[in-house]
């Protein structure tokens, strides 16, 4: 019997509700305490706008709405990933580190050959199908990226 999690791995994302809760609180609770500093200081009212600015810019991009979100991920036995983003254009990386965070998310981080600092995909258990997030986890765990020094 072949072991299913040394295969390529093909994702398909759909938007995360998980994820997008809890950028909603946190953008939420930022802008409870902005504001409320802004009370006696005026001033410091205009982070409110960032905070406003910052959680419109993460809704779209949970959402898959931003034309450079990931919508398809390819992670090879050889620990090479390959993706398309939301506007069709193909890119592929290395993936240096993944970890999990029990059932709940995977975090692949890539080095993007070009580019001077590497990327990271948070992958919620929501976000793709349950034999995925399961797959993507055993990979994490049985075959993580060599560590380099």
């Amino acid at each position: 019997m072949p072991v299913r999690f040394s295969d390529t791995i093909h994702v398909t994302f759909r938007p995360s509700s998980a994820l997008r809760l809890t950028s909603l609180a946190v953008h939420g609770a930022a802008f409870a305490v902005v504001t409320t500093l802004a009370v006696s200081r005026p001033v410091l009212g205009f982070p409110a706008l960032l905070v406003v600015f910052s959680a419109i810019r993460c809704e779209r991009a949970l959402g898959l709405r931003r034309p450079g979100v990931p919508v398809r991920l390819r992670w090879a036995a050889d620990h090479r990933l390959y993706w398309q983003d939301r506007a069709g254009r193909a890119h592929y990386g290395e993936c240096i580190e993944a970890r999990h965070w029990g059932a709940a998310w995977v975090r692949l981080k890539m080095r993007i050959p070009g580019r001077r600092f590497a990327r990271a995909i948070i992958i919620p258990f929501d976000a793709v199908d349950a034999d995925v997030h399961r797959r993507l986890r055993a990979r994490c765990r049985v075959m993580p990226p060599a560590r380099r020094t």
